[in-house]
């Protein structure tokens, strides 16, 4: 394992008004995050938490009733409903995954496209809308990175992480470790398995995060707000940061995506992806 690299979290917070995309593609690339203040208007994407609420609250009665529909079931892997399609934040007059044409129109396609020297496809399959519960410590992912449960993980992926309401502060955020990784760590199953069963496939042991980290200074969890995007790619490490006073859900999005360049039509097809710039 690499030297763990500290960044502050002032060099890797960028106000979308005054975007120095240069600037924050140095610190990407070298910290493996960044987050981007106010990028998208928080009154529209207020209307998208209500819209997950309903959806989610909808999904869990069917659930309970014994009337959910078929292919929702796995969606209960972890005992409770924890995320769904981005096609259910649609209206049913609305053309499909309107948030994902939202996110198409913004700054971040054009800096998306910078990274990756290519442009850009949206992974629909492994971009979900995702809820975490306070107070439920057994649905609190531990440290992990997404490589490993990436069906492409040769590919360099970002993910876009978008809190639909306030997050790390009331309501669970996220917890990351802005170290420089390039590299995945091996996942142990027995280390795995101790630190959450449900998430035994991908979960990393906290100590030796801690040890790698070697100091509380490399961990940076954030509060968010409606608007802002944080952008980690696959080598990160990352957990679900809650505390025993936070009392609201968390409604959030991740947008995968990857370089358009070595991928066949075969793969664009079994992944659903669509061109986002």
């Amino acid at each position: 394992m690499t030297s763990p690299v500290y960044f502050s979290p002032e060099s890797l917070t960028f106000q979308a008004a005054r975007f120095k995309p240069e600037t924050a593609l140095k610190a990407l690339r070298q910290s493996g995050c960044i987050l981007i203040r106010s990028l998208f208007n928080p009154t529209l994407i207020g209307s998208y938490l209500r819209r997950a609420e309903r959806v989610f609250a909808l999904r869990q009665a069917e659930y309970t009733a014994g009337t959910l529909p078929k292919g929702y079931h796995k969606n209960y892997d972890y005992g409770r409903m924890t995320y769904l399609s981005l096609r259910e934040l649609d209206l049913p007059h609305e053309v499909p995954f309107r948030f994902v044409d939202l996110v198409a129109k913004s700054l971040l396609i054009p800096f998306l496209r910078s990274y990756y020297g290519s442009p850009v496809w949206w992974n629909q399959l492994e971009s979900n809308m995702r809820l975490q519960q306070p107070g439920l410590p057994e649905l609190q992912i531990p440290f992990h990175q997404d490589g490993p449960f990436l069906r492409m993980p040769e590919y360099p992926q970002l993910n876009c992480w978008l809190p639909l309401g306030a997050a790390g502060q009331d309501a669970p955020g996220l917890e990351v470790a802005p170290i420089g990784l390039s590299e995945l760590w091996p996942v142990i199953p027995a280390e795995a398995e101790a630190e959450n069963p449900f998430y035994a496939s991908y979960a990393l042991k906290t100590e030796k995060v801690l040890a790698a980290v070697g100091s509380p200074e490399g961990l940076w969890h954030p509060v968010v707000w409606p608007g802002d995007v944080l952008i980690m790619d696959s080598y990160v490490l990352h957990r679900t940061y809650a505390t025993a006073e936070m009392q609201k859900p968390r409604y959030s999005v991740e947008l995968r995506s990857l370089p358009a360049n070595g991928l066949s039509s075969d793969l664009r097809k079994q992944y659903g992806m669509k061109m986002l710039g």
